[in-house]
């Protein structure tokens, strides 16, 4: 993968400067790594002498060296049997980054056969028209993406290597504030959460700006007024935490007091014996609840207790 190749795939993807955790609770780093990659683990190990974790820190630079090694190492073998060897780098480019963000079946899809076959026009258009939804619904995020990769499939053209299309804030005050259904609810949460953004309407203002500075100086996260990767995946994290805790409470709570229905034979210390083990059961599996919540979201509780 070229560098170019590189800088494309970051804009995409995004980057963060700081290590912090998914919603899936995997530590992550720069453009999405993570230890389930063995080429950034590998490197992690090697420049810093352990894996990745939390407190790391890695610049665009150092990041663009990795992201390119481990699109070559893990990703391009793929790409080139897909696509074929005599393949131009900028139409690996587009491969690497469909592979990327679809997974490494993408590559069997007809946008791959049609390029080898050396249908490269309509390889672009339907590639145009390929994952562009996810739960049904056609975002525009990925028709953008998609749009992006089959110009740079077809024509080589790489676009505005500068702009972060899934990142919101900072110099965006600039210009006419544009609906983004992701910022929506983003939004949403955030209000949830207690930060206050004012009306979810999927546009960046002032208070939003706010609320996001608010939550990423209570979160240990880096203070920069935008909306990108570690702070959209702390407010899910904080989301869920909050649903999580509210739910295994109330689950725990319905079984202790539930009801017990009992043939009218049994005896009365066969339903006190019964009763107190769904009592204490449910207490249990409360506690074990709890307890793995508890080590899940043990950096949201952490940052939670310092705004105490």
């Amino acid at each position: 993968m070229s560098k170019k190749g590189a800088a494309f795939i970051r804009k995409h993807e995004g980057f963060v400067s700081k290590a912090y955790r998914c919603p899936a609770g995997k530590i992550t780093i720069g453009t999405g790594f993570t230890n389930g990659s063995k080429t950034a683990l590998q490197w992690f190990k090697k420049s810093r002498g352990h894996k990745i974790r939390m407190g790391d820190r890695i610049d665009i630079v150092e990041n663009d060296k990795l992201l390119t090694k481990a699109m070559n190492e893990e990703y391009g073998i793929g790409v080139a049997n897909a696509l074929g060897t005599a393949a131009p780098k900028h139409a690996k480019d587009a491969g690497t980054s469909v592979s990327f963000n679809c997974g490494p079946g993408s590559l069997k899809w007809s946008w791959a056969k049609l390029y080898k076959a050396g249908n490269i026009k309509q390889s672009a258009a339907r590639l145009r028209t390929t994952a562009v939804t996810a739960r049904g619904r056609r975002l525009r995020g990925l028709v953008r993406r998609r749009d992006e990769e089959a110009n740079l499939l077809q024509h080589g053209d790489y676009g505005n290597l500068k702009s972060t299309p899934n990142s919101h804030g900072a110099k965006a005050g600039t210009a006419k504030p544009v609906f983004s259904e992701q910022l929506k609810q983003d939004q949403q949460m955030l209000n949830s959460l207690g930060y206050d953004c004012g009306k979810a309407d999927g546009l960046w203002g002032f208070k939003t700006a706010t609320a996001v500075k608010a939550l990423q100086r209570a979160t240990d996260l880096i203070v920069d007024g935008i909306l990108g990767p570690a702070t959209r995946a702390k407010i899910i994290r904080l989301a869920n935490a909050k649903r999580e805790v509210t739910g295994v409470a109330t689950a725990g709570g319905g079984t202790a007091g539930g009801s017990l229905a009992v043939e009218d034979t049994a005896s009365v210390e066969a339903i006190t014996q019964t009763s107190d083990w769904i009592l204490y059961g449910g207490l249990a599996v409360l506690g074990v609840g709890l307890a793995y919540l508890a080590w899940f979201y043990r950096d949201e509780i952490k940052s939670a207790l310092k705004r105490i």
